[in-house]
């Protein structure tokens, strides 16, 4: 089974091929069933993403602590695919 710290470590080889991919931001619009958005609209389900932070997270309430927030995204697979680095954190 795929994970993020495998995904991460499949792109890194690919950088070594002479492959670049940088970050791009998104948004996470919906939670449980995940759907980040980016920026020029392009909506990204579990299916596009493996993550390497939780982002079913909830609070003592039984929230998700991520909807809502910023996310980055690293592309792979001709930006087919993408590897949730981290969540933008407020303040």
């Amino acid at each position: 089974m795929n994970n993020g710290y495998t995904e991460l470590a499949k792109m890194l080889k690919n950088l070594s091929k002479g492959e670049t991919y940088g970050p791009v931001f998104g948004r996470i619009t919906q939670l449980p069933d995940l759907i980040i958005t980016r920026s020029n609209n392009i909506q990204l389900t579990k299916n596009h993403v493996v993550s390497i932070v939780n982002l079913y997270e909830r609070d003592a309430e039984g929230r998700y602590i991520h909807n809502g927030k910023k996310v980055v995204l690293l592309p792979y697979n001709n930006d087919n695919s993408y590897i949730v680095l981290g969540v933008i954190q407020d303040g």
